[in-house]
């Protein structure tokens, strides 16, 4: 049952004894990071789907059909209300990586793969997802991103040895649905504009209709959270529903979060249909992403050039005013001091070092870049 946000706010509920403040941690350790590190995180939201009864539940068969193939109706239908404190206090007391549950006033919550999957009625699967992530590369991988992104796309360069992103308006319609579903409710993250190897994989398992196993992922994805000392904590309504299924009590002064960001029919439309409705948004060919990124990689290289050309010349200015004044100090007749040389280095053209080769053209000289 959806849960109402509390009347009472934190002002005017009766302020805790130290005794109750002490009694919400396993030990001292993680009442620290409660105050350090998890106290004034903030949480994402959860998103899920608005289902409907009745065929395909209003949704898009393209969508419903992976739903049903995945039995996923409990757990991409749209969460309700998280409750703040207690989010806050079950991450304080997670004290180890290996550790699948936490204490939360004095409960034992569970967040284990079992325990996830079944509180959203899912089978433990073998996961093909985990399989996939191990063993694609090269040929196979680049098979990976063809499949759930507009033709011609190509992995992002210069990103590192190893490491692979696409853009996210590169994906395909029903793709950027499903990557909207997960960065927020199975592999959360911040990062809207670009997609990560993982996270592809995923996409690519959940349109393929693979088996993937989502209270391994998610069991994976808190553990990894709870250590982080910064960002935004996940699973916030998971980790509510977890703990009031375990029995731990809501005080009425508790803070709860609305969560009324749910995946629409509307916005799916939006997805479907952003591109023939608004033609200046439409996603942009390959090969101009790539050339814009090497072209703003070439004006940040021509920025740090200027840069360093900017600091010779005040620290040139700095010494002739050194030496000027120096000089006037001293008696005229007597022999005078060498003058700074003054910085050629200000005078050099800029020449790219981040490309493997560079045309005459592509050498921008002082003036150009004026």
């Amino acid at each position: 049952m959806p849960l109402k946000r509390a009347s009472a706010s934190r002002s005017s509920a009766q302020p805790e004894s130290e005794h109750e403040i002490s009694q919400k941690f396993v030990n001292a350790k993680a009442r620290k990071r409660f105050e350090l590190e998890v106290k004034e995180r903030k949480i994402h939201e959860e998103k899920g789907f608005i289902l409907k009864s009745g065929k395909d539940f209003g949704l898009p068969p393209e969508v419903a059909v992976t739903i049903c193939t995945h039995n996923w109706k409990a757990f991409a239908t749209h969460p309700s209300n998280p409750v703040l404190p207690m989010v806050r206090e079950f991450y304080a007391n997670i004290v180890s990586g290996n550790q699948p549950f936490s204490m939360v006033r004095g409960v034992k919550v569970s967040f284990s793969a079992p325990s996830i999957n079944m509180h959203f009625d899912l089978e433990d699967c073998v996961d093909n997802f985990n399989a996939l992530l191990e063993s694609v590369r090269g040929v196979e991988l680049d098979r990976v991103l063809q499949s759930v992104t507009v033709e011609g796309t190509t992995w992002m360069p210069n990103r590192g040895e190893g490491i692979f992103m696409c853009a996210r308006p590169t994906l395909r319609p029903i793709a950027k649905i499903w990557y909207h579903f997960i960065r927020t409710r199975l592999m959360p993250t911040t990062h809207i504009e670009t997609v990560n190897r993982e996270r592809l994989l995923l996409l690519h398992c959940i349109l393929e209709g693979k088996s993937i196993n989502v209270g391994g992922i998610i069991q994976k994805e808190i553990s990894a959270c709870a250590f982080k000392p910064k960002g935004c904590l996940f699973f916030s309504l998971l980790i509510t529903e977890l703990c009031l299924r375990a029995g731990v009590d809501i005080n009425s002064s508790n803070e709860v979060l609305p969560n009324t960001a749910a995946i629409s029919t509307m916005a799916i439309k939006r997805f479907f249909h952003s591109n023939s409705k608004h033609p200046q948004e439409q996603v942009p060919p390959p090969s101009q992403v790539g050339n814009s990124l090497l072209a703003i990689q070439q004006l940040m290289d021509i920025v740090k050039h200027n840069l360093v050309q900017q600091q010779k010349f005040w620290a040139f200015v700095k010494d002739t005013h050194v030496w000027t004044k120096r000089m006037f100090k001293l008696n005229l007749p007597k022999k005078l001091m060498n003058s700074p040389k003054f910085p050629d280095e200000i005078l050099l053209p800029y020449v790219p070092t981040t490309l493997d080769q560079a045309t005459p053209s592509q050498v921008l000289s002082p003036t150009d870049q004026s």
